[in-house]
């Protein structure tokens, strides 16, 4: 068996850990402001949609399974690709400079607390560019490994949090309209879509079990929004809906909630890298792929990639230092991959239903 291929496990893992990143860049917090206790059906409702559009991608993911998504736009805009690519890289630089500057600021309030913000953000976009340059396989394989640390986490979580469980605080349910709650399922939903995208990058060529490929990314899919209902579910019934409004992350009051015996206690920092996690490879994957278009857009040889990579370092750290990026702008950034991806797939459409139309009647 080929050691540079991807497992599927390796691909269930690290989609898990991208479709969970809506814990961190979207969060349980704003959710909740959406639609109160009846957010706890937008996730599941929010599940439901996110089948709907891996069902929609699985023909990008299917097409020229050989070449990665940027690549297969090439392949399908060869006019237009440079449009394509610049729009993808304006959308991500802006994407991953929320992201970081939240995990930054996360890490700041709760970890290194009195600590310079640069002080964070170099050391850590330092880490996730050395990971970043890794190949895709070691990515994945780091993903196996932090997925039985997050679930490590998550049990003592679970086993330090059942004795606060008070349903009552769950209570009323079922007061906001369809509309509201479909509103809100789309928040959920609408905060995830960049993953699809990103998934893209591993060529379905580079799995081992090919026939297993759907089956892993529903997994992650089913996975992960079991697990931000747990989040949800718990953080309600032990904080109540005013209190899981008031704070950023009301997760981490939890946390500090949490002993053993009265032995083992103050344990919401090492706790903390749940949320860390949840980000992490979404940081990682986003770099990854900002790389990759950065060298589509201005070409540069394998030999000077390092030039690449120091290029958007610099960008990337004085843009989070000195930026700001409201949410809003995030799932607008999501709605334009939304967008791309629609695009992608009705061209894949016309290839596929028309494969004798000339270039010169393509929608590009």
């Amino acid at each position: 068996m080929n050691k540079l291929k991807i497992t599927n496990f390796e691909l269930t893992t690290l989609s898990f850990f991208l479709f969970n990143s809506f814990l961190f860049t979207t969060g349980i917090h704003l959710l909740v402001k959406q639609n109160n206790t009846d957010s706890i059906f937008s996730i599941l409702m929010g599940i439901v949609v996110l089948i709907l559009l891996f069902h929609l991608c699985k023909a990008i993911y299917h097409f020229h399974q050989k070449q990665d998504i940027l690549n297969k736009i090439e392949l399908l805009f060869p006019k237009t690709k440079q449009l394509f690519y610049i729009t993808i890289f304006i959308f991500l630089f802006t994407t991953l400079i929320y992201i970081i500057r939240r995990i930054s600021t996360y890490i700041n309030y709760y970890i290194l607390k009195d600590t310079e913000l640069i002080v964070i953000i170099i050391p850590l976009l330092l880490t996730c560019f050395y990971i970043g340059k890794k190949k895709l396989p070691s990515i994945t394989k780091l993903s196996e490994i932090c997925f039985y640390l997050y679930f490590f986490l998550l049990l003592v979580v679970f086993l330090g949090i059942f004795p606060y469980l008070n349903l009552e605080n769950i209570k009323p349910l079922l007061t906001s309209s369809l509309q509201d709650n479909i509103r809100s399922s789309f928040f959920y939903f609408s905060s995830l879509i960049l993953p699809f995208f990103l998934i893209g990058m591993i060529p379905k060529a580079e799995i081992q079990e090919k026939k297993k490929y759907n089956r892993s990314l529903l997994r992650s899919i089913q996975y992960s929004g079991l697990i931000c209902f747990f989040h949800l579910f718990t953080t309600l019934s032990i904080l109540g809906v005013h209190l899981t409004k008031i704070y950023l992350y009301p997760e981490m009051i939890i946390y500090k909630k949490i002993s053993f015996l009265n032995v083992l206690e103050r344990l919401e920092t090492i706790l903390s890298f749940i949320q860390i996690l949840n980000s992490l490879f979404l940081i990682l994957l986003c770099i990854y792929c900002l790389n990759y278009v950065l060298k589509k857009i201005i070409p540069i040889s394998q030999k000077k990639e390092n030039i690449s990579y120091s290029l958007l370092l610099v960008l990337l750290t004085i843009s989070v230092a000195l930026l700001t990026i409201p949410h809003y702008l995030f799932l607008i950034g999501n709605g334009i991959f939304f967008l791309l991806l629609l695009i992608i797939r009705l061209r894949i459409y016309v290839v596929q239903r028309y494969p004798t139309l000339s270039k010169s009647e393509t929608i590009c």
